[in-house]
Order: structure tokens, then C-alpha cells, then sequence
């Protein structure tokens, strides 16, 4: 199952999000503070559930003013329902040889065989997981460790403006992803060194680049990462926006697309830091 579609699964596994998602059904086009008063949920809660709905790609949105507006992504839909029912075909047992499958039943309509494989599977998941959180740790650790040498002004600038890339990467600037963005500046320990208003003003700034055209404000605001130019700085920026996006306890297709777009830039490889 390609990417796309694991993301597009585990945003509609939230009760709450498919009940979001029930809102839609005669309708048509909400915006996130009447989505939140018909499901009875704070506003910045239901802009953090659209967020992982439009990751997802189970909604679309457009800007009309200060408003957003949400919709039902039905190309997207389609286009994961299709390979889902693709990967699903491929998967299951072929008509006339289901009594030919291996393993024996363990009173719950399961195989002891099924059991095993989704224990390697769930572990296997988990200790990607647990390799990445290591990884980010790491990343983190050697910030610190170099925090006193990472005090330019290029290295605040291309760091600020790598933060609002990946707050705003999935194209939505969300009011939700903003604020948990900000906070995680603001108690960045290797951003201490600069005046936390400098540090908001420059964040919010480059969001700003973002908002009236993502396509041409991304190439603005990768402008401003690519002024960094000592390796040890744009290394540490790149790490930046790994630490930033890992977060949130994920680290989603967008955000990654956005930090590769920052490697290149800066004249990194991707690789280099397990993307």
C-alpha cells in the first residue's frame, strides 16, 4: 500500500473525524467554526481534525477572505478507495483455496499464523517508530550540544523560515498547526539565544509568504533557507525542521516533502538525514 493511502486510513479511523466527516452529507462546502458547533467540538480541536483530514486527502479547502472553506475531496476519495480495493484484492485468499490457508484456528475465527503475522507486522511498525524517535533524539541532542555556534543572524533567519515550511507543508495554513508550531520555537532550547519576539515575528512573516500562493511562497521562503551558508548551520536547520515536524508524534509525506525541498536548497542529500 503506497503512502498515501496508510495516511488517508488512519485519518478516517478517528470516531470523532468520521463524524466530521458526516457533517458534510447534504451540504457540501463548511467552514471549521461551523464544522465544530455541529460536531460539539472546540474550534481549534476541529481545525486540528481538519488538518489530518486534508492530510488524508479526505477534504480539500479554499481561502475566501479570512475564511476557509472545507469540502469532500472526491477525486482524492476515489483515487484511495481505488488502490485500497487494489492492495485488498491482492491480498486475500483466491476463490476455492480459502481451506488451503495455514495455521490453526484459535477459537476466534483467526489463525495462530495470523496472529504472528500481525504481531511482526504491529512490531515491525514499531520499531520504525522507535528508530525515528531515536534518530530525532540524536539530532536534537547534537543541536544542543552546538547550540552556542549557532548564533548568526542567517541561521535564526533560515531556521524560522524552515519552521513555517513544514507548519503550512499539506498547503493549509492552520491556525491550530500554527500556535503548536510557535510554542515549539519559543521552548526550543537551541533558539534561546534570540529574542523570542524576533523569532515570532520572522515565523509569522515567512507563514505570510505562504498564504496567498503556497506554490510561488514555497520558492520564497526556501530562498530565505538557502541564505544560510555555513554547512554546520544549514545541517543544523535541516535537523531543525526534522525536530519540528517530528513533534507531533508523526511525521508526515507533506512535511518530509518540504525538509527534501530545504536539502537541495541548502545543497545537502536527503539522505544524509534518513529521508
Amino acid at each position: 500500500m503506497d503512502e498515501a493511502t496508510a495516511v488517508f486510513l488512519k485519518a478516517l479511523a478517528s470516531d470523532t473525524r468520521q463524524q466530521m466527516l458526516a457533517q458534510f452529507s447534504g451540504v457540501g462546502e463548511l467552514t471549521a467554526g461551523e464544522i465544530a458547533e455541529r460536531s460539539g467540538l472546540r474550534p481549534s480541536t476541529a481545525s486540528e481534525h481538519l488538518r489530518l483530514l486534508h492530510r488524508g486527502g479526505l477534504v480539500d479547502a479554499r481561502k475566501e477572505g479570512k475564511q476557509i472553506y472545507y469540502r469532500i475531496d472526491s477525486p482524492a476519495v476515489d483515487r484511495r478507495l481505488t488502490v485500497l480495493r487494489d492492495y485488498l484484492d491482492h491480498c486475500r485468499i483466491p476463490p476455492g483455496q480459502a481451506g488451503e490457508a495455514s495455521g490453526t484456528e484459535d477459537g476466534h475465527g483467526s489463525t495462530h499464523a495470523d496472529a504472528s503475522d500481525r504481531s511482526r507486522t504491529a512490531g515491525g511498525r514499531h520499531t520504525v517508530w522507535d528508530r525515528l524517535k531515536e534518530s530525532v533524539a540524536a539530532m536534537q541532542a547534537q543541536l544542543v550540544a552546538r547550540k552556542n555556534e549557532l548564533r548568526s543572524g542567517a541561521f535564526r533567519d533560515a531556521s524560522m523560515a524552515m519552521c513555517a515550511l513544514v507548519a503550512a507543508a499539506d498547503g493549509i495554513i492552520d491556525p491550530a498547526e500554527r500556535r503548536r508550531v510557535a510554542q515549539l520555537i519559543a521552548t526550543n532550547e537551541v533558539l534561546q539565544h534570540f529574542e523570542a519576539a524576533d523569532l515570532q515575528r520572522l515565523f509569522e512573516a515567512n507563514l505570510d509568504l505562504l498564504t496567498p500562493d503556497f506554490g510561488a511562497g514555497t520558492a520564497a521562503v526556501l530562498h530565505e533557507v538557502a541564505k544560510v551558508r555555513k554547512p554546520a548551520e544549514a545541517r543544523a536547520v535541516v535537523q531543525i525542521g526534522i525536530v519540528i515536524g517530528v513533534a507531533d508524534g508523526e511525521f508526515v509525506e507533506s512535511e518530509q516533502a518540504v525538509v527534501r525541498e530545504a536539502c537541495r536548497a541548502l545543497g545537502l542529500t536527503p539522505r544524509e538525514f534518513g529521508l
